[in-house]
């Protein structure tokens, strides 16, 4: 893979190769006809499918450390931090 990638970006990246892969071999077996380029285009395709609903999964459930550690500033800094805390999660319902 390419450097710099982290978990996510590289899953989505397979994923997408996956897709492109799969998508080539179901035109060429629609094409000529051949049964084994269909059955590896569909296989292609399911495992993208399969890769990219993982990424999709990992980016949903991520943690923000950048809000934790701000409301942990806000919750450390007496009455008027968790006073804030308790007001902005009463309007953002987080």
């Amino acid at each position: 893979m390419a450097p710099g990638l982290r978990g996510n970006d590289r899953l989505l990246l397979s994923g997408l190769v996956f897709f492109v892969i799969g998508a080539t071999l179901l035109v060429r077996a629609i094409d000529s006809g051949s049964d084994s380029a269909f059955a590896t285009g569909v296989g292609s395709i399911i495992v993208a499918v399969a890769l990219l609903a993982v990424a999709a999964f990992r980016i949903w459930t991520r943690v923000d450390w950048q809000r934790v550690d701000a409301e942990q500033r806000l919750w450390e800094s007496g009455p008027l931090g968790r006073r804030w805390l308790k007001l902005r999660k009463l309007w953002t319902g987080r």
